[in-house]
């Protein structure tokens, strides 16, 4: 019988909510994390989970906070450590975000699409690395066609940018134009995807201190 723990970020709706119903009839041990415990959608996880007899735990999780990131994973290490959770099955990073309104920070100062969609999962895989399971552990992300300047979808918001400095990802020296919000949005959702999609084909090698 299938065993361990498996985590899911950005559980409360979507894709998220998807991934939560396939593990109801599993005996995995679920982490589900969630932004915001009082919205909405975290209603309807709670709903999803009321009659599974899963053992789980809800628990909130600000992707665009690095010490909030630091807390999750210190806590989850700590569990697993003590016997309290078993390792780490699977940690699907699920949770993203897209902005539209011109370019937006996080309390840590960085660009808010690059630090949830990116920086958050490289931060958060790295942390846990000590707690997943040895011979099955598995990261999962969630990516996007957004990443692909040859999709034809893609032409018209991308502007065949593929790759900037990470230092003006995290701290771009530009304003979004008018008129062109959208767009600009979509070419950091783009370039957040690429750059997980190349921190999955990279071979992880990590000496936790």
């Amino acid at each position: 019988m299938a065993s361990g723990t498996v985590i899911v970020t950005g559980a409360n709706g979507g894709l998220g909510s998807a991934f939560v119903q396939n593990l109801l009839p599993t005996s995995y041990h679920g982490i589900f994390t969630v932004r915001d415990l009082t919205a909405h959608s975290s209603g309807t996880l709670k709903e999803i989970l009321t009659s599974t007899s899963m053992s789980h735990a809800i628990i909130p999780l600000d992707l665009g906070s690095l010490a909030a990131i630091r807390a999750f994973a210190e806590d989850i290490n700590s569990q697993v450590s003590s016997g309290k959770i078993p390792k780490i099955r699977a940690l699907v990073l699920n949770a993203g975000m897209q902005t539209f309104h011109g370019v937006k920070y996080t309390g840590d100062g960085i660009e808010t699409t690059f630090a949830v969609n990116y920086l958050a999962n490289f931060l958060l895989v790295l942390l846990l690395l000590k707690s997943m399971d040895p011979e099955k552990g598995r990261v999962i992300a969630v990516s996007s066609w957004c990443h692909d300047t040859s999709f034809y979808m893609n032409n018209f918001v991308t502007d065949k940018i593929v790759f900037r400095d990470p230092e003006v990802m995290a701290h771009p020296d530009y304003e979004d134009k008018e008129g062109d919000y959208w767009p600009a949005g979509m070419r950091r959702y783009g370039l957040s995807k690429l750059c997980m999609l190349m921190f999955g084909y990279r071979p992880i090698e990590a000496k936790l201190i």
